[in-house]
């Protein structure tokens, strides 16, 4: 069975720069590493996807560029393509 997702427990403003403050749970309001766009996309860039399936989903499921994929509203021209740790390199450069 699977257990529900309390979200007073999960971070869900990732986007936006570290506040100080935190949530009723406690957890603090922003990030300042993952609200750096820089950051995000360097992190796809060099993210080996088909490397992640094999060693951490044990070959159990398919690489994706996002939730979407394979839906009507995905996006692909959003995709940012992977397995590149120079490009990532020169992202943050």
């Amino acid at each position: 069975m699977l257990r529900p997702l309390y979200t007073a427990a999960v971070a869900l403003t990732p986007l936006l720069p570290a506040t100080g403050e935190t949530t009723e749970a406690g957890m603090p309001i922003g990030n300042d590493v993952t609200a750096d766009r820089a950051i995000r996309v360097a992190i796809n860039q060099a993210l080996h996807r088909e490397a992640l399936v094999v060693l951490a989903l044990i070959g159990h499921g398919r690489p994706a560029m996002g939730p979407a994929d394979d839906l009507p509203w995905d996006n692909p021209k959003a995709a940012i393509p992977g397995k590149d740790p120079a490009t990532a390199v020169e992202t943050l450069g």
